[in-house]
């Protein structure tokens, strides 16, 4: 795996598709018709990357992606000129939904579970962060997906420091 340079680099751990859509009011038991929905990628590290790259900058966004949702992930931040580094993962990448209904401009936020990963998966991402050179700054941001130990980040900052890099 060849790693591109870049000064700033994102990991994310557990993306998710934010799917949104609105609806002119929320009727229990009542199936409801709703806007067409607008796809976005998220998730801590890749909310990061989208807004340098918002302000002009650049970062590689680094995160697991699985199934065709990982496949549809990775062409939503292709489609913003984010940079990618996604690894494969068995299990499809998560998807949210968002909400609005307009009589109350109410926002209603559905956050699903992410996928489980394999020790080789979560490995995987940890060797990633081993073969990233010239970096500055690398930003790890959020949610851990079942399956990955929880010291995940502090075996992060060991590679990091072992490489002399910034968190």
């Amino acid at each position: 795996m060849i790693i591109p340079h870049n000064s700033i680099v994102t990991l994310t751990l557990c993306p998710a598709i934010d799917k949104s859509a609105t609806v002119p009011i929320l009727i229990p038991e009542k199936k409801l018709n709703c806007s067409a929905p607008i796809y976005e990628p998220g998730g801590g590290g890749i909310n990061v990357a989208r807004a340098i790259k918002r302000l002009g900058g650049n970062a590689m966004a680094i995160y697991l992606a699985g199934g065709y949702t990982g496949t549809f992930f990775t062409k939503l931040l292709k489609k913003e000129n984010i940079t990618t580094l996604p690894i494969k993962i068995i299990n499809p990448t998560r998807e949210n939904l968002v909400i609005k209904e307009l009589s109350t401009q109410r926002q209603y936020r559905f956050g699903m579970p992410g996928p489980e990963i394999s020790f080789t998966e979560w490995q995987d991402s940890l060797k990633a962060v081993e073969q990233l050179n010239d970096v500055e700054y690398l930003v790890i941001s959020g949610s851990l997906p079942p399956g990955a130990p929880a010291n995940i980040f502090s075996k992060i900052a060991e590679i990091c420091r072992a490489k002399k890099q910034n968190l």
